[in-house]
């Protein structure tokens, strides 16, 4: 299955070091923080609490050269997709926090918050959720 990088964030790490860190350690993509744009903050809730919290982010790279160096062990390639290669794949993504945002980037470009609930799991054992497509098309941030 292919992914978005993504992973946790380290003490003392802000989102975009975070980012742009795991961005480097899972597809040898070197991008500056500061080069970083939002373009979507995603909320899991469960039982009212929130359990996580992500910030998706995009670039411009003018290295296109990718290289994991997967401390992880859990990388086996990285590669660049056409947008409609993107939005196919991500399409059959099992995980809506991560699949509904990126469509919706890759679809209108529209920067958004989502907030997932969510409510239980599927009998195939993947979580199952709800939400509402937000219509907000800035972020403060």
């Amino acid at each position: 299955m292919w992914t978005l990088p993504s992973g946790g964030i380290e003490p003392g790490e802000v989102p975009t070091t975070a980012a742009a860190r795991e961005l480097a350690e899972e597809s040898g993509c070197i991008v500056d923080p500061a080069e970083l744009h939002l373009i979507s903050t995603v909320a899991v809730v469960q039982d009212g609490q929130q359990a996580s919290q992500s910030w998706n982010f995009t670039a411009i790279v003018t290295d296109p050269h990718l290289e994991p160096a997967d401390p992880d062990g859990t990388v086996v390639d990285a590669h660049w997709f056409s947008r409609e290669q993107a939005t196919e794949l991500l399409a059959q993504h099992s995980y809506d926090p991560i699949r509904e945002p990126a469509l919706r980037f890759l679809g209108d470009g529209t920067a958004t918050h989502w907030t997932f609930d969510l409510v239980g799991t599927g009998e195939d054992g993947r979580p199952r959720f709800t939400w509402a497509r937000p219509t907000s098309s800035r972020l403060d941030g």
